[in-house]
Formats: C-alpha cells, structure tokens, sequence
C-alpha cells in the first residue's frame, strides 16, 4: 500500500553509483530516500528502527 503511494521511507546500503542508478525506480516508491552506507547497512537501520518501534511500544510510549 505504501508503495502504490509512493510514501515509503527507504534506506539504502549501496554504492554512490548503484544510488545514483536505482533512485529514479525508488523514486517512484517513496518520498523519504536515503543511503546510508555500503550494502547490508540499510537492512543494519531497518532492524534497529523496528527494535526501537518495538520497544517504545512495549514500554507504553
């Protein structure tokens, strides 16, 4: 659903130059696109946001 409207944030682990090649698919995604390291470092954020979601909501925050 977040995809059809294209607000997905996304986080990518890539070189400056795959980036710079996939953005425009990414584009049509998400609003909010970021790369933040080398491969494998967009999945490293992901998890760690999703423990943080996790937790705030285990602790009723």
């Amino acid at each position: 659903m977040g995809a059809k409207a294209a607000s997905l944030t996304i986080m990518v682990g890539s070189s400056e130059a795959d980036f710079a090649r996939a953005k425009p698919i990414l584009d049509l995604m998400g609003k909010n696109i970021t790369r933040i390291g080398g491969v494998g470092d967009g999945q490293t954020a992901k998890v760690t946001n999703r423990v943080i979601v996790g937790l705030t909501i285990q602790c009723g925050g």
